[in-house]
């Protein structure tokens, strides 16, 4: 098991357990119709326990730690204003985390 502990700009942390941690960098998707590519934003992502992938967000810094506790991976993705991944969205209220999935349905996961 690991543990993600998610810095914003403004001060305020989260801390969530995951199974999985994975990042995508900042990268250029090709435009599906004669416009031109868009960016998509660098964005780390995590797998639940319970084995649902969710995004944490694409800006701050994220500080990846072992059962030991020490940091074995950190991503610095600057700070906000900046973009969410594209097609996902989410909300941290207390301990509970709403994610939308790419069809905008809403899931609730509680940390």
């Amino acid at each position: 098991m690991l543990t993600v502990k998610h810095m914003e700009v403004s001060g305020h942390e989260n801390i969530y357990p995951a199974a999985r941690v994975s990042y995508q960098p900042r990268h250029q998707r090709k435009a599906e119709t004669m416009g031109e590519p868009d960016t998509v934003a660098a964005c780390v992502f995590i797998d639940t326990p319970k084995g649902d992938t969710i995004p944490l967000g694409s800006f701050g810094t994220f500080y990846v730690m072992n059962e030991a506790g020490k940091t074995v991976a950190k991503y610095d993705l600057g700070g906000w204003p900046g973009p969410t991944a594209v097609g996902k969205s989410f909300t941290v209220t207390g301990n509970t985390l709403f994610a939308a999935d790419v069809n905008g349905a809403m899931k609730e996961y509680e940390g």
